[in-house]
């Protein structure tokens, strides 16, 4: 599957933002992966596959956890905002992935 990434590079870039707090939450490195057009299913499945391995983060504090909840529901309002520019495929994978870790992170 193919996705067409950005005309709103500002919208793209708090994007691309977010989701690297995101992986980083799975202990990883941002400079890992690649949002420019055609990479963005790449570097989602590279957080879905550590999200995969390891299943959904812990946290040594409520504030840390805390944090971490802010920036899945960052990202799912970026992702309902007017100025969204990513292919709706794209943000529904998104939006799945954050669904499952968020079922995991319950159980």
């Amino acid at each position: 599957m193919t996705y067409e990434v950005d005309s709103d590079p500002l919208w793209y870039r708090v994007f691309q933002e977010l989701m690297c707090q995101l992986y980083k939450a799975f202990g990883g490195d941002c400079s890992e992966l690649d949002w420019s057009a055609g990479a963005a299913p790449m570097s989602l499945q590279t957080i879905r596959n550590e999200f995969e391995a390891q299943g959904p983060p812990t946290f040594e504090t409520q504030e840390e956890a805390d944090r971490f909840l802010s920036t899945l529901e960052s990202i799912e309002a970026h992702l309902g905002s007017p100025e969204a520019t990513i292919q709706a495929e794209l943000a529904a994978d998104v939006r799945a992935l954050i669904d499952e870790i968020r079922s995991a992170w319950v159980s």
